[in-house]
């Protein structure tokens, strides 16, 4: 025997969603329908970047967005970021760190820069929360992509690397 549905059917984002999907999803749903997305708890995001050894040292010129611009009425709620390397026989030229920060505002979310260890044929994962500053970046955020950067330039270098970003899209309120 089939037993009726109790409750209203609502859809929540599995971690996997992509960012663009997500997006689009939002751009179709009502206020309502965005109201209740979130007070069922949203979903968390993950952002992944696996930078080629090129775009690594181009990084302090040439940031990379591991989290876009999630439309207008929205903000990035940061959670926490995970950097994983595996270097390879060639170290880079000096040693240098990266983290994150909302597009063009050198406002970091997170505060803490992983550094890349500069010694051959290491693996490391490290991951970092957030510093709790809440709003108070002292600018508004909304509709602002994140952005994977790097804090100074190198050369060479060997290896592979994958960074993620986990974050909510919550309404501006």
């Amino acid at each position: 025997m089939m037993k009726g549905i109790r409750a209203p059917v609502t859809w929540t984002a599995p971690l996997s969603i992509t960012n663009s999907a997500l997006v689009a999803t939002f751009g179709a749903m009502t206020q309502a329908q965005k109201n209740q997305w979130i007070a069922k708890g949203g979903g968390l995001i993950v952002g992944t970047l696996r930078p080629t050894v090129a775009e690594m040292i181009a990084m302090a010129t040439a940031p990379m967005t591991i989290a876009p611009a999630p439309g207008v009425g929205f903000r990035i709620v940061p959670f926490f970021f995970v950097a994983t390397q595996a270097l390879g026989a060639v170290i880079f030229g000096s040693a240098r760190s990266y983290q994150i920060e909302f597009a063009g505002q050198n406002i970091d979310p997170i505060a803490t820069a992983v550094a890349v260890i500069n010694t051959a044929n290491v693996f490391r994962r490290t991951w970092v929360c957030v510093d709790g500053a809440g709003d108070s970046w002292g600018v508004n955020t909304e509709n602002m992509a994140v952005e994977l950067i790097a804090n100074l330039n190198t050369s060479g270098g060997s290896g592979t690397f994958k960074y993620e970003f986990v974050y909510a899209v919550v309404p501006v309120v």
